[in-house]
């Protein structure tokens, strides 16, 4: 059985209010009372061919009172507190009745309501201490659950209303206590002593506890989290750390574990790495650690070291990140180092370099195996001529992959060249070569070598027209054309095909030709068009050809927005074909604060290879009006709202549905924070017997700064074909502040 949760994060909280009472004088401080008080009522009924299925009610209460306090001590110059102390208690009466099970269910839950934050905090010492403790956590309400009763509500889509029955009460505790002690220097400070002050460590401790307990949860939780931290700062921006961590679960043991760590180096105690700087161009941060974690099931040790290094000079500038860990557990030992250094700079006006070199390697000692991969990668990229016309940039890299008795060996050289606007300013140029070989010492002894060419050009004579075409070839011989290491991403990975085929890992040619036109031929007018041609040709294979035609057009005024695209999709085998259509838009009105309207609409067709087809329609059009008082005060005293809705699905595998619906809405402010509000939802659904739904709605409400309260009533009537149905619905809701 877990244990409960001690009570002395409550009384701690007690024992500071009393004494924050004691150590102050009244009048100074700030302090209220405020209270809360929420009852709810709801029913639900429905009969199926005049057969009662389902009668249920519920009722819920919820009571809170909450007293609050803050001051400042000696006005601000010593700290401050503030303290809230409450409780509250909610109660769930209810019962749900269907034929042949009746469920009834009372529950009450208490809650103590508490939170307190005390800082003590002499502007002239080195030293602050904040202590916390609270669970402000409010209790729940579920609705149309089965937490606590076995019967099976209606569910949501089937009904045509939602039955929105209280069923269960979620009054989980959330408690976090926790206290942060500093001891060291501080910038406030300004005194005589500071001299004496900062020849002394900077010591932070910082302790919090975490108790999370919520066993009628849809997912309950018990669990405890512990921490302790304990910093010390010896010298400028070096910090000596020791951590503790504690996780119990009371419902999972397996869950549970313990972890210290013991940390010196660069890292503050918030975790936040520091940097120091030996010299005004060169930053050092280094930090080494000890972690020791034991759970249910392992016990893990782990030796990490960190040294980073960034050098920055006018010319140039070199980062490095170097990690080394070594972890032990039950199953073995782990090494992991990696080595990576990269170099930026410049030559003259015209030319930027950027190299890359980087080993990682890893090495498993486990029972029974052992396992050692290994990387080495080395780049260099340059790019010059950058006011020449065109522009030139070549790149050379180089990857060995180790795997065990595997050996991977891939090197890559590309060159690439752009127009600049001292060519012209109306086109635009572009184009690429890259050649990769890769060769792989294993079983099969893949190798492959991949040519990839792209040119591009943009087109712009004046500013409201835009025209680009694009070409891509790529030719790829040999096994294991799609090989990439792990840290490399290049070649053909990644890409996507029009048709969504995947490219074929032996030999192959690939052609992808793309066009696209933007035109703009009046203000906030926009038209658009592509064109996408594919072929993918391969070893032992049927030849794919795909195309693609897609437009859009986007107009925007102050009053009016429109929005339309429309694509069209084929894929073509040797044996086989497959395609799909697709229109959405949609088109916003509004003139001004009375109305706004909007309607929007999408279309799907799509036939697959194996020759099924579906088509789907969904269309929603909705429009609002609003009617203000012009005498006095402008307020709005009546809405007016309509939508109707059509969805039509047709299924190759005898899938057809066909819903419509309109749906006719009013409400009346007759005070401003009063209203009165009326719905009625008219719905032919065929999915696949014909039903006919008829639902009324009804709400009062007012919504005044210290009471809230509405009063809603539905009524649903299905007939047709299929089940007919009458549903019922009354809530009465209430809730009042003081």
């Amino acid at each position: 059985m877990p244990t409960k949760c001690p009570n002395i994060e409550i009384i701690a909280c007690i024992a500071l209010f009393l004494a924050a009472l004691f150590s102050v004088s009244p009048s100074a401080a700030l302090a209220g009372l405020s209270g809360e008080a929420e009852l709810g009522y709801v029913s639900y009924d429905r009969e199926d061919n005049g057969v009662k299925q389902l009668d249920g009610s519920s009722f819920r209460q919820r009571y809170s009172l909450r007293y609050d306090i803050s001051d400042r001590f000696a006005k601000g110059r010593l700290g401050g507190y503030k303290l809230s102390l409450g409780y509250e208690w909610s109660a769930l009466n209810g019962k749900i009745k269907t034929p042949g099970e009746e469920d009834s269910f009372n529950s009450t839950a208490g809650h103590i309501l508490y939170n307190g934050l005390l800082v003590i905090d002499p502007q002239e010492l080195p030293f602050r201490l904040k202590l916390f403790s609270g669970d402000m956590t409010r209790s729940v309400f579920l609705r149309d659950s089965s937490i606590i009763n076995s019967t099976t509500l209606i569910s949501s889509d089937v009904a045509m209303i939602n039955p929105g029955l209280d069923t269960a009460i979620i009054d989980g505790t959330r408690i976090r206590s926790g206290a942060t002690m500093e001891f060291g220097v501080k910038n406030s400070m300004n005194n005589r002593y500071n001299s004496v002050f900062n020849s002394l460590p900077m010591i932070v401790l910082d302790y919090s506890d975490e108790i999370n307990r919520d066993l009628k949860s849809i997912t309950p939780v018990n669990n405890r989290l512990k921490k302790l931290a304990i910093a010390s700062l010896n010298k400028k921006d070096n910090w000596v750390q020791f951590r503790s961590t504690r996780y119990k679960d009371y419902i999972n043991k397996e869950q549970d574990f313990d972890e210290y760590q013991f940390l010196i180096g660069t890292v503050d105690q918030s975790m936040q790495r520091k940097w120091v700087h030996f010299s005004n161009w060169i930053q050092i941060s280094a930090d080494g650690s000890y972690t020791k974690r034991t759970d249910s099931s392992n016990s893990t040790e782990s030796y990490d070291v960190n040294l980073f290094g960034i050098a920055s000079r006018s010319k140039w500038e070199a980062r490095t990140f170097n990690t080394f860990s070594r972890i032990i557990d039950n199953n073995g030992l782990r090494y992991d180092t990696r080595l990576p250094l990269y170099i930026s700079g410049v030559w003259g006006t015209e030319t930027d370099w950027r190299a890359r070199f980087s080993n990682q390697q890893v090495k498993y000692a486990q029972s029974g195996s052992n396992l050692d991969n290994m990387e080495t990668l080395a780049s260099l990229r340059v790019n010059t001529f950058k006011r020449a016309p065109f522009t030139l940039s070549q790149e050379f890299l180089i990857d060995n992959y180790k795997n065990g008795s595997d050996n991977n060996l891939s090197i890559q050289g590309s060159i690439e060249t752009a127009s600049t606007r001292r060519f012209s300013s109306q086109l635009g140029l572009f184009a690429s070569y890259k050649v990769r070989s890769v060769t792989s010492d294993n079983a099969s002894s893949d190798s492959s070598l991949n040519h990839d060419i792209s040119a591009r050009m943009v087109y712009t004579p004046i500013s409201a027209f835009r025209a680009e075409l694009i070409e891509a070839v790529t030719i790829a011989t040999g096994t294991g054309t799609n090989f990439v290491a792990p840290s490399v991403s290049g070649g053909n990975s990644g890409i996507t095909t029009l048709g969504n085929i995947q490219l074929p890992s032996n030999s192959y040619s690939r052609y992808l030709t793309t066009a696209r036109a933007d035109w703009e031929p009046v203000a906030r007018l926009r038209f658009g068009l592509i064109y996408e041609n594919e072929a993918i040709v391969a070893e032992n294979r049927e030849s794919i050809f795909s195309n693609k035609y897609g437009t859009n057009l986007d107009y925007q005024l102050k009053s009016l927005m429109v929005r339309l695209n429309a694509n069209y999709t084929t894929t073509d085998t040797e044996s086989t074909n497959s395609s799909q259509f697709s229109i959405d838009g949609s088109a916003t009105y509004t003139p001004n604060r009375y109305m706004d309207a909007l309607i929007r609409y999408n279309f799907r067709h799509s036939s697959d290879f194996a020759g099924v087809k579906t088509n789907s329609a969904e269309l929603k059009q909705n429009a609002n009006y609003y009617f203000y008082q012009v005498s006095g005060i402008a307020r709005r005293i009546l809405e007016l709202n309509e939508t109707l809705e059509y969805s039509k699905l047709n299924a190759g595998n005898n899938d057809n549905r066909l819903t419509r619906s309109l749906t006719l809405g009013a409400r009346y402010y007759p005070l401003s924070r009063v209203y009165l509000a009326a719905r009625i939802r008219y719905s032919l659904i065929d999915q696949p017997q014909h039903n006919e739904q008829l639902v009324y709605n009804g709400t009062i409400g007012f919504n005044f700064q210290k009471m809230q309260a509405t009063i809603d009533y539905s009524y649903g009537d299905q007939s047709g074909s299929g089940n007919n149905r009458i549903e019922k619905r009354f809530e009465a809701n209430l809730k009042k502040f003081f």
